[in-house]
């Protein structure tokens, strides 16, 4: 297989032997490349691939742009966002290229995720899932981990928003492109298994995660951030209009650093509803 796929595996504090069974494992099908974010020094041993080392945490969009400006600056045809942690069937690259190419007006395609934490295939009940032929089915959005995307619409679309930093980046990217008149899609040949956030709890209606209190600040702030976006869907909005006070208010119950999540909550109260963006020391 001509090797017209640049892999980009972003890293913070990874674990060497997986990530380098994983670079092992992608460059059967594709040139890979890694960007690393972990702000202290990391030995990148036995890992057979190109390495950045950014010295800091410039936040996942950031370190994303990074790897697909040298992406196109190469001439690559597509490109493959990873995180660390996914464990990427050998034949996926292959198989979601392989769609991407017969797929008019398609931003981006992905596998079905199977999530880790409560051992089942991510699957939304309000989102667009629309079949279509070749057993791909239309979507609303896609995680960013096992994320194929054609180089040649970054030009229309642009880059994925850094001043996010972390949270909301893989969604917004996609809703951005289905607004310029792009589709999203998954591949559900290919299922890609995946750790989706940190600990987390199963409800009826939701999922209650132990996000980290500056992992709480970045999902309050970007929220109110895209809110005010139009092209940020509905369900989206009135969604998390619903489960963010909730998951929230359940946080302070049940998880520890009961003080630092409240001045996280309030922090990014303060920082979404007057505009600030970037990193939350930057503020």
């Amino acid at each position: 297989m001509s090797k017209n796929i640049l892999s980009i595996i972003i890293c913070f504090y990874p674990d060497i032997k997986h990530l380098a069974l994983m670079s092992k494992s992608l460059t059967k099908s594709s040139n890979v490349l890694i960007i690393d974010n972990t702000p202290e020094y990391i030995e990148f041993s036995d890992i057979d691939a190109e390495i950045i080392i950014n010295g800091d945490n410039l936040g996942i969009a950031e370190a994303q742009n990074i790897g697909l400006r040298i992406s196109l600056e190469r001439g690559y045809k597509y490109s493959i966002l990873f995180d660390q942690d996914s464990i990427v069937p050998e034949d996926m690259i292959p198989n979601l290229s392989i769609k991407l190419d017969n797929i008019e007006k398609a931003a981006c395609i992905g596998p079905r995720v199977f999530d880790l934490n409560c051992s089942q295939k991510m699957r939304s009940r309000v989102m667009l899932n629309q079949k279509e032929e070749n057993n791909i089915t239309k979507v609303n959005q896609i995680i960013a981990s096992g994320k194929l995307i054609n180089n040649s619409i970054l030009s229309d679309i642009g880059f994925m928003e850094s001043e996010l930093f972390i949270d909301a980046v893989d969604h917004e990217w996609c809703w951005r492109a289905i607004s310029k008149g792009y589709d999203i899609y998954i591949d559900e040949d290919t299922v890609m298994s995946h750790v989706l956030g940190e600990n987390s709890y199963n409800f009826k209606l939701f999922k209650l995660t132990e996000n980290s209190p500056i992992r709480t600040y970045y999902i309050l702030r970007n929220y109110l951030l895209l809110i005010r976006r139009p092209y940020v869907p509905l369900y989206w909005k009135l969604r998390n209009f619903i489960i963010l006070p909730t998951s929230i208010f359940l946080s302070l119950i049940f998880f520890k650093g009961r003080i630092k999540r409240l001045s996280s909550v309030f922090l990014a109260l303060r920082d979404g509803l007057i505009g600030k963006t970037g990193k939350i020391h930057d503020n």
